[in-house]
């Protein structure tokens, strides 16, 4: 069967659809193809010429008929996690962005915050100015409906985090064993200070809870043009 009767066979199976596709592709374009090549070899699977051209045909004759037909795909494995997850993974979103870190005034160091993981995790990247990095994985735990977050460095240090999102703040909780073996209850707190800027702040107690000594506490600046 030649190609411009293989062509005009088409209506008749899809009525009404054919047009659309045919938008797509001009008959002469194929019938030049395989009067030039004769036969073909892809990637050494010696496929005729036609062959390969017909799946041509094929694969611009599904886009056009997905076209009109709408969606022929589940939706994306995003969209299903983020409802399984629920509205309260959202909590932290203000935290995504890309940052300058300061203290008192003096840069300390550069932050990347992104999702992660079909947007389940959300991941912080630190470079400190002075030299090391670290990373933070936060993730919204619907079964025990809490966020954790596990921080590690490049010096090899490793925490886990229990926290709640509470008036319009995120605030986690820890507990550390400091080099000195004493233990230490630390709390996080992360909010937003002024529009494009969030404050990182971080605290310890040595009795228990009664008292607190500031041990971070830092602007996270939006950089300009992120």
């Amino acid at each position: 069967m030649r190609f411009e009767e293989a062509l005009a066979s088409v209506p008749a199976v899809l009525p009404g659809e054919f047009e659309q596709f045919a938008r797509h592709l001009r008959p002469e374009w194929i019938e030049d193809a395989l009067c030039l090549t004769g036969t073909a070899s892809v990637r050494r699977r010696r496929l005729p010429a036609e062959q390969v051209l017909w799946l041509c045909v094929a694969a611009l004759l599904h886009l056009a008929l997905s076209s009109t037909r709408g969606p022929l795909v589940a939706k994306s494995a995003r969209v299903q996690a983020r409802k399984r997850l629920g509205p309260e993974s959202r909590q932290f979103d203000f935290w995504v962005e890309e940052w300058t870190v300061s203290v008192a005034g003096a840069h300390v160091g550069d932050s990347k915050v992104e999702r992660i993981a079909n947007d389940c995790v959300l991941l912080e990247n630190w470079t400190a100015v002075g030299g090391g990095n670290g990373k933070r994985f936060n993730l919204y735990d619907r079964t025990q409906k809490r966020w954790r977050q596990t921080w590690v460095d490049s010096s090899g240090n490793i925490t886990d985090y229990v926290g709640s999102f509470v008036g319009g703040s995120m605030r986690y909780e820890a507990r550390v064993v400091r080099p000195d073996g004493r233990r230490v209850r630390r709390r996080m707190t992360f909010s937003q200070s002024a529009p494009g800027q969030v404050r990182q702040l971080i605290e310890d107690s040595t009795d228990g809870g009664k008292t607190w000594s500031v041990g971070f506490d830092g602007p996270y600046a939006r950089k300009a043009g992120s």
